[in-house]
């Protein structure tokens, strides 16, 4: 399985060029068996360079990977495995990246849930996707 990053899916978006063919691809490695595998080869390449820019916080490739590395370590204490579902319900920050790749790390799904949605719509999604943990902000 491959994510869709391939010039298969991107003829949809831009017919005429292969993706590799871009510049910014260019010598780059455009395929990849999951979201986790891209960011940790983008963290290999650009470690200390500028991730999320978050008001005045400038965060790096590492920093999410360390950050992203600790969720993993605490969702396999709490024994979430490949294929289970965890949920997120946060305002826009920094903490999504490192919730979305700590889980994808463990091969488990990343169940984004809008913090704008009313209680009635937040408790349908949850009861509908049935995570085994759902991160929530203070917020």
């Amino acid at each position: 399985m491959s994510s869709n990053l391939s010039d298969k899916n991107m003829k949809y978006v831009m017919p005429s060029v292969p993706l590799k063919e871009l510049p910014f691809l260019k010598n780059r490695r455009t395929e990849f068996e999951s979201v986790a595998e891209m960011f940790l080869t983008r963290v290999n390449e650009n470690p200390d360079k500028p991730y999320v820019l978050f008001y005045d916080d400038v965060i790096t490739y590492r920093q999410v990977n360390l950050r992203a590395n600790k969720v993993a370590h605490y969702l396999k204490e709490k024994r979430v495995k490949k294929g289970d579902v965890v949920s997120i319900l946060i305002m826009n920050s920094p903490e999504v990246y490192y919730a979305m790749f700590g889980i994808q790390k463990l091969g488990a799904i990343a169940g984004s849930v809008n913090f704008m949605l009313k209680a009635p719509e937040i408790a349908y999604l949850l009861d509908d996707s049935k995570p085994k943990i759902v991160f929530v902000g203070s917020e």
